[in-house]
């Protein structure tokens, strides 16, 4: 949080509105994971932890390994690799039981990942309130989705495959994480703003809604 304070220094830049903005785009991602964690609910403390590793932590390692984004591949594997670093200490300490704890954990890794990249892109924009509603319906639901799904899945494989079944879910984290860059990069929105609405906003909260409800039901 030093580190980050004082690389960013974010008094400069938030205020009131963009505050707010942040504030609510946090707390819709958020109400849909506790909604999914609707019986024995993990701890206010672990929720907490997970939300600080990914806020301030996983983007610490990630500003040092990649300071740009030129190579979106990279950029893809330290991310993932950061956030769900962040999963392996919940594990340790025994709070992950099921899918639905990873995928909350996960989740919420991700969430405070998201909401901090949302402040940096907007501070000291000009358009800092566009940045903010845009990201809102673009992508803040995307860094959840990726470590949260992806991290249900590690769960889910390695009661059955062990060390394997980690690789395979980090591989499927990183992956759609780096196909939904790379859809950014190609300019959809100049070819077909449908398609582009669709790959770039429309399936991470899909998909992400579809896991809560059946990780709920479970």
């Amino acid at each position: 949080g030093i580190f980050l304070a004082y690389w960013w220094q974010p008094w400069l830049y938030l205020t009131v509105t963009s505050s707010f903005l942040l504030l609510l785009n946090f707390s819709i991602v958020g109400a849909l994971l506790i909604w999914a964690d609707g019986y024995e609910r993990e701890p206010i403390k672990t929720v907490t932890w997970s939300i600080l590793w990914g806020s301030f932590v996983a983007i610490s390692i990630t500003t040092l390994i990649t300071p740009g984004e030129n190579n979106l591949f990279l950029a893809a594997i330290v991310e993932e690799a950061s956030k769900l670093l962040g999963l392996f200490w919940i594990y340790k300490r025994g709070s992950i039981h099921s899918a639905t704890d990873a995928l909350v954990m996960g989740g919420f890794i991700g969430l405070g990942f998201t909401i901090f990249e949302d402040f940096t892109y907007s501070a000291g924009s000009e358009d800092a309130i566009s940045i903010l509603i845009f990201r809102a319906i673009f992508s803040v639901f995307a860094h959840t989705f990726f470590s949260g799904v992806g991290a249900a899945i590690m769960y889910v494989l390695w009661q059955k495959l062990r060390g394997a079944g980690i690789v395979l879910g980090f591989i499927f984290s990183f992956l759609i994480h780096y196909l939904w860059n790379l859809s950014q990069s190609i300019d959809l929105a100049s070819i077909n703003l449908f398609l582009y609405f669709i790959i770039y906003a429309a399936w991470p909260p899909v998909v992400l809604l579809i896991t809560c409800i059946l990780v709920r039901q479970k």
